[in-house]
C-alpha cells in the first residue's frame, strides 16, 4: 500500500503543468461554490447588523403610519404589558437644518432619548465627551464624521432650524459612527435629551416611537397582537423580520449558483480530459502490474487514489480561496451604505465541509469513466499496446445525445411548472452548453471540410494537412469545447448585464420626474407647498401600497391608486388605445390593470378576479387588463385611487413627483429649504438613475468576474491539451521533418491548426452563447425579474475574435518546442 500511494504521489509531482491545471479547476470550482452558497447567509447577517445598530436590542417597534391620527401618541398604555416585556423606551425624531453656507445646508435626524435608557438599548461609543455627566438641556452628540466635517468639538455650538426657529445646542459627546450615527450620505444622525426635543415640538409626554424587548420566556408574536389591540391606530411590529431578511439575502445565491454550474461544467471536463491522457499514460505500468499477478482492483484503486489526491489537495486550497472569494464578493456587492470599515463574512463548517466533499467529488466522477475504460481492456492488449480508437457507433450515440440534449434544453423551459422553473431552467441552460460539447466533432467536421477547400489554394499543402490534424487530434477537439463553453459564459453575462442597462434607461426615460421625493405624512397641503417651491413646474402625489393576496404567499410589491390622466404626464406608459376609458372603469368599480409579467406570475388571465387582503378585510378586483412595465420588477398594478384609499385606509401620499423648469439639484436644494420642518428624503432622476445602475453593475462585476474564472480556466486547458497534443505526435512531426519539412513549415502547420481551432471555438462559442442567451429570460421570470434582451453586436464579435487570438496565443509555446525537436530521439519516442 505504501508503494502504490509514493507512486501516486511521484505521478502527481512529475506532470506540474497538468497538476496545476486540475489543482485549479478543482480550486475554484469548490471554491466558488462555496462563496456562492455563503453570501447568502452573509448578506443577511450584514443587514441584520446594520438593522440592529439602529434599533439595538429591541425586537418590536411602535411608530405612526398613514391610518395614525397623529405623529405622536402616549406611552401610558405600554404599561398593561409590562409583564411580558424588558422594557419600553420612547422616542422622538424630528430634522433639523444645519446651515453650512449660504449655498449649502445639511439635514441633521434629530433623535431624542432619555439618555440612560438609550445606553440599556443601544449604547453608544463614545470617541469623547464632556465631564460634564448630565444629558440635560440644549446638548447633543453627534458623529465623529459630523465633528470632523464641520470642526465641531466638545463644547462648541451648532444651531439648527427647526420647525422654522433656530436653536443652538452644546457639542456634549462625540460618537463613533456605528448604530444611530451611521451615515447614509443625505443625513446626519445626532442625539438630544429627549424633554429638550419634546419641549421644542411642544409634545410633552409624547413620544414618536417606542422601542420594545419582549421577555425571552413570552412569544413575540403574541406579545405584537396585544400591542396591535392597544395601539389600534398605529403600526407595531417586528423591528427585523427574519423571513424578508433571508428572501432578500437569498436572492443574491440564485445568479452566482448558476454561473458556478458552468465554471463547475468545464472544471469536470477539463478534468475528465487530463484523467483520459493519465489513465493512457499509466497503461505501460499497469500492465507491467498486472501481469506479475495484480488485480483489477488493485490498479483501479492506484488511479483513484491518484484521482482522490488531486480532490483532497484541491479541496483544501478551494476552501482557502473560497474565504477570500466569499470576502471580496461581499464587499463587492454589499451597498455602500451598509459597508462598515471592514466585510463581515459569515459562513458556517458545514458549507466549507460541502466544497470539500464537492472538490473530491469533482475528482473522482471525473476520473471514473478513464478508470473504468482501461479496467476494461485485457492485459495482452495494454502490454501490446493494443488500444482501439473510438469507432462510429460510438460517435453516433454523442450525436444523437447532443441533439436531444439540445431539444430538451429548449423546449423543457416553456412547459416547466412555474413552481419548479427557476432550477430546471437552470439545469436547461447546463444541458445547451453540453449538448453543443457533444456535437463540437460534427461541427467540426463541417468546418473543415470548409477549410480543406479553401486551405488548398491560399494555404498550401501545410494548411490541408493542418485541417486534417484537426479532425483526428482528440485535444484540438477538446480545445474547441474548452473555448466555447468560457466564450458562452462571458457573452452571457455580458449580454445580460447590457440588457439590464437598456431596460434601466428605457425605463428612466419613461419616468417624467425630476425629483421623487417621501416621507411620513405627505397630504395635499404638502404638495401644495412643493409647488410653491421656486423652480417647481408641476406635481403628481402618488398613492401606493404594496398589497397582499388572500390565501396566498404572494405580495404585489406596489398598487398604485390613479384618478386622472396626470398619471400619463408623469409616466410615459401604454395603457391601451383609450387610456381615458380605462381610468373610468378603475374608477367606477373595483377594477385592476396589471403587468404582463405579474399576470403570467399569479397564472390568470383578463377577466378573472383577484382577491386580496387590504386591512382586515378581503376584497375581489377584477382584471380588465395589461399593460407593460418594468417598475418594482414587474411587480406592480393600478386601482382607482378612490378604492385604495377606502379599502387600504389610506390618508397620505407614498411620494410627491415634480418637474421642474430649472436644474433639478438646485430645486431639490429649494425644497429641502423650504420644507426643512419636514422630514423628507429626496432625490433627483439622475441620482436614482445612478445608484439603481450602480447596484446592478456590482452584481454583474462578481458574474463577470465567475465568467472570466471559467475562461482562465479554459485558457489553461487549451495550452494544456496543445502540449499534449505535441507531446502525442512529436514521433509524426519528427518523420515529417525527416522526409523533407522544414521547422517553419511544422510551426506553419501548428499556427494554421490553432488558428482553425480558434475559428471553429469562436463560432460555437457564440453559438452556445446565443442558446444560453435565449433561455435566460425563463430564468429571469422564474426569478421574477422579467428582463428582454437587447443584443450588442459587437461583443460577439470581439468574443469570436477573443476565441482565435486564446487559440492561436497558447499554440506558441508548442510551436516552439517543435522548433527544438530531436528528430532521432523523437523518432524512436514511443
Amino acid at each position: 500500500m505504501n508503494i502504490i500511494f509514493k507512486f501516486s504521489l511521484k505521478s502527481i509531482k512529475e506532470k506540474k503543468f497538468r497538476t496545476f491545471l486540475i489543482l485549479f479547476a478543482i480550486a475554484v470550482s469548490s471554491a466558488l461554490f462555496f462563496a456562492s452558497n455563503a453570501i447568502s447567509g452573509t448578506i443577511e447577517k450584514i443587514y441584520i447588523n446594520k438593522l440592529s445598530s439602529s434599533y439595538g436590542n429591541s425586537n418590536i417597534i411602535i411608530h405612526s403610519g398613514d391610518k395614525s391620527p397623529s405623529k405622536y401618541f402616549s406611552m401610558n398604555k405600554i404599561q398593561k404589558e409590562s409583564s411580558n416585556i424588558d422594557y419600553a423606551i420612547g422616542s422622538t425624531s424630528e430634522s433639523g437644518i444645519y446651515k453650512i453656507n449660504n449655498d449649502e445646508t445639511m439635514t441633521f435626524n434629530l433623535r431624542g432619548f432619555n439618555f440612560n435608557e438609550l445606553q440599556l438599548m443601544n449604547p453608544v461609543s463614545f470617541m469623547d465627551s464632556s465631564d460634564d455627566k448630565m444629558f440635560t438641556g440644549k446638548k447633543i452628540i453627534i458623529s465623529k464624521f459630523a465633528s470632523d466635517k464641520y470642526n465641531k468639538k466638545i463644547g462648541d455650538s451648532i444651531e439648527l432650524k427647526i420647525n422654522d426657529s433656530k436653536y443652538k445646542f452644546t457639542v456634549w459627546g462625540i460618537a463613533a459612527q456605528t448604530g444611530f450615527f451611521s451615515n447614509d450620505g443625505q443625513t446626519i444622525s445626532a442625539i438630544v435629551p429627549l424633554e429638550t426635543l419634546n419641549s421644542i415640538m411642544d409634545t410633552k409626554g409624547m413620544v414618536s416611537a417606542i422601542y420594545i424587548k419582549s421577555k425571552d420566556s413570552v412569544n413575540k408574536e403574541e406579545v405584537i397582537e396585544d400591542l396591535k389591540s392597544i395601539y389600534r391606530d398605529y403600526e407595531v411590529k417586528r423591528t427585523i423580520n427574519d423571513e424578508d431578511l433571508k428572501q432578500q439575502a437569498s436572492g443574491f445565491t440564485t445568479p452566482f449558483m448558476m454561473m458556478t454550474i458552468v465554471v463547475l461544467f468545464m472544471s469536470i471536463f477539463i478534468t475528465y480530459t487530463a484523467f483520459k491522457v493519465i489513465a493512457m499514460e499509466k497503461l505501460p505500468v499497469i500492465g507491467t502490474f498486472r501481469s506479475i499477478g495484480a488485480t483489477k482492483k488493485m490498479t483501479d484503486f492506484i488511479l483513484i487514489l491518484e484521482s482522490l489526491c488531486y480532490g483532497v489537495i484541491g479541496g483544501i486550497i478551494g476552501c482557502f480561496m473560497g474565504i477570500g472569494i466569499l470576502y471580496i464578493m461581499t464587499w463587492v456587492t454589499t451597498p455602500d451604505w451598509m459597508k462598515g470599515n471592514s466585510a463581515q463574512i459569515n459562513f458556517s463548517i458545514s458549507q466549507l465541509l460541502a466544497a470539500f466533499i464537492l472538490a473530491v467529488l469533482i475528482s473522482f466522477i471525473s476520473a471514473i469513466l478513464p478508470i473504468i475504460r482501461v479496467s476494461k481492456l485485457p492485459v495482452k492488449d495494454i502490454v501490446l499496446n493494443e488500444i482501439e480508437g473510438e469507432n462510429s457507433k460510438n460517435k453516433l450515440w454523442k450525436l444523437i445525445l447532443g441533439i436531444l440534449l439540445l431539444c430538451i434544453s429548449f423546449g423543457v423551459p416553456n412547459i416547466v411548472p412555474k413552481n419548479y422553473a427557476l432550477y430546471i431552467d437552470g439545469i436547461c441552460m447546463v444541458l445547451a452548453v453540453a449538448s453543443v460539447v457533444l456535437l463540437v466533432p460534427f461541427i467540426a467536421n463541417i468546418f473543415i471540410k470548409i477549410f480543406e477547400k479553401i486551405y488548398v489554394f491560399i494555404l498550401g499543402n501545410e494548411g490541408l494537412l493542418a485541417a486534417k490534424n484537426l479532425r483526428e487530434n482528440k485535444s484540438l477537439l477538446n480545445n474547441i469545447s474548452l473555448l466555447a463553453i468560457g466564450i458562452s459564459a462571458l457573452l452571457m453575462i455580458n449580454t445580460v448585464s447590457y440588457s439590464v442597462g437598456v431596460e434601466v434607461l428605457d425605463a428612466y426615460s419613461k419616468f417624467n420626474v425630476d425629483i421623487e421625493m417621501w416621507g411620513n405624512m405627505l397630504d395635499k397641503n404638502t404638495e401644495r407647498l412643493v409647488q410653491n417651491v421656486d423652480g417647481v413646474s408641476d406635481t403628481y402625489g402618488v398613492y401606493s401600497s404594496s398589497v397582499k393576496l388572500a390565501d396566498s404567499s404572494r405580495t404585489i410589491d406596489s398598487v398604485e391608486g390613479v384618478s386622472s390622466n396626470k398619471y400619463l404626464q408623469f409616466y410615459d406608459q401604454k395603457l391601451g388605445d383609450n387610456p381615458g376609458e380605462i381610468f373610468k372603469e378603475l374608477n367606477e368599480d373595483r377594477n385592476i390593470l396589471v403587468t404582463d409579467s405579474l399576470l403570467s406570475r399569479i397564472d390568470l388571465k383578463v377577466g378573472d378576479y383577484i382577491n386580496f387582503e387590504m386591512g382586515k378585510n378581503k376584497r375581489q378586483y377584477k382584471i380588465i387588463g395589461t399593460f407593460n412595465s418594468v417598475m418594482y420588477n414587474g411587480n406592480y398594478a393600478l386601482i382607482g385611487e378612490k378604492y385604495l384609499k377606502n379599502d387600504m385606509g389610506i390618508r397620505y401620499y407614498s411620494a410627491i413627483y415634480a418637474k421642474t423648469n430649472k436644474d433639478p439639484q438646485t430645486v431639490l436644494n429649494n425644497i429641502k429649504d423650504k420644507l426643512a420642518n419636514m422630514r423628507l428624503s429626496l432625490m433627483t432622476k439622475e441620482e436614482m438613475q445612478t445608484e439603481n445602475k450602480k447596484s446592478n453593475d456590482q452584481m454583474f462585476n462578481v458574474l463577470n468576474a465567475f465568467s472570466i474564472m471559467a475562461l482562465v480556466i479554459g485558457i489553461f486547458g487549451v495550452l494544456n491539451n496543445l502540449l499534449i497534443s505535441f507531446m502525442e505526435r512529436k514521433r509524426s512531426l519528427a518523420i515529417f521533418r525527416s522526409v523533407g519539412m522544414s521547422k517553419s513549415q511544422i510551426i506553419k502547420v501548428i499556427f494554421i491548426e490553432s488558428l482553425s481551432g480558434g475559428i471553429v471555438g469562436g463560432t460555437v462559442g457564440v453559438f452556445a452563447g446565443i442558446l444560453m442567451i435565449q433561455i435566460v429570460p425563463k430564468v429571469t421570470e422564474a426569478m421574477n425579474l422579467p428582463l428582454e434582451i437587447n443584443y450588442l453586436w459587437t461583443l460577439f464579435v470581439y468574443a469570436f475574435l477573443g476565441g482565435i487570438i486564446i487559440n492561436v496565443a497558447a499554440s506558441i509555446v508548442p510551436a516552439f518546442k517543435s522548433s527544438k525537436l530531436n528528430i532521432i530521439e523523437s523518432i524512436k519516442y514511443e
